[in-house]
């Protein structure tokens, strides 16, 4: 069990980057999230990787390490991209983003259920102009 939610992660990975209307085949459409900055539901993460998509379309994710036990999984992930679109309100700079999450997803029935989420909002803002270094 523990190796099917590890793939179940980097499957969600593959498709949050490449297509997020595919996410259902991994994430139940009651998916609770408890980021303030995603809305609720499988449409909720759906829309939220749409909007990160559209602001750095070259998006990519990379899981530095996931580790699972009965229903919980945990990863550490790398996302790295381009800013070429408006992004909580900052204009594409170009630059490029690299900032890290670390992520905890509970699975139900073969897929992701819920999800708790730390993300390095800072360096995120820093990268793309919204807060000076």
């Amino acid at each position: 069990m523990s190796e099917e939610n590890k793939q179940l992660v980097r499957r969600f990975a593959e498709l949050a980057t490449s297509d997020p209307d595919g996410l259902g085949e991994v994430v139940v459409d009651s998916y609770i999230q408890h980021s303030p900055t995603v809305g609720p539901g499988l449409a909720g993460v759906q829309t939220a990787f749409k909007n990160l998509l559209a602001a750095f379309p070259d998006l990519h994710i990379d899981i530095d390490q996931v580790v699972a036990e009965a229903d919980m999984v945990m990863a550490r992930m790398h996302f790295h991209g381009t800013h070429k679109g408006p992004f909580l309100g900052a204009q594409p700079t170009g630059n490029q983003v690299d900032f890290e999450t670390a992520d905890t997803w509970r699975v139900e029935g073969g897929k992701l259920a819920e999800h708790w989420d730390v993300v390095d909002r800072l360096t995120l803002a820093q990268q793309i102009g919204l807060i000076p270094t």
